[in-house]
Formats: structure tokens, sequence, C-alpha cells
């Protein structure tokens, strides 16, 4: 893989061997890190965007049972942050 955008996922905790996950982004020759919070992939990142927390912005959810679900804005946007969709506009 030449290129790999990760837009809020953290491959760390996603039940994967920490070790396939080193070997992998490692691998990778220019990574983007996407998220609201500070993983572990930030360390292998070549490019880090700040993206808005889920209380941060306005969308739709499908839970575990398949059901789609609303959800409004509660907090204003912290600094630089956009939705993840945003960011590819």
């Amino acid at each position: 893989i030449k290129a790999l955008w990760l837009a809020g996922v953290d491959l760390f905790s996603a039940g994967l061997e920490p070790e396939v996950v080193v070997a992998a982004l490692e691998n990778v020759e220019f990574l983007v890190v996407q998220d609201w919070r500070e993983t572990e992939c930030l360390h292998y990142a070549s490019v880090v965007f700040p993206m808005a927390a889920p209380v941060e912005m306005d969308g739709s959810y499908t839970n575990l049972e398949r059901r789609v679900q609303w959800m409004a804005q509660v907090l204003p946007t912290h600094g630089e942050a956009k939705p993840a969709w945003k960011a590819f506009g």
C-alpha cells in the first residue's frame, strides 16, 4: 500500500495483533491520520488532520441493530477541527 487515510480509525484497538498493525503502518509510504483523539497511529503518520468529535457535529449513525439514529451537535467545534467528510470536499 503506497498511501492510506485513516479517518477516525484506531487500528490498535480494532482487535488486530499489535505486531501486524505496526508492520503494516511502517510499510505504508504515506499515512494520513484524521482523528479527534490521540491514538497510537499518530506516531506513524506522515500528516495529521484534526477531526471534530462526534458531539461537535450533526449527523446520523447506524447502531449495532442497524437502526439509523440522528445526533445533533452538542458542543461547538474546537480549533481547526472539521467533520471527516469535509476534508474530502
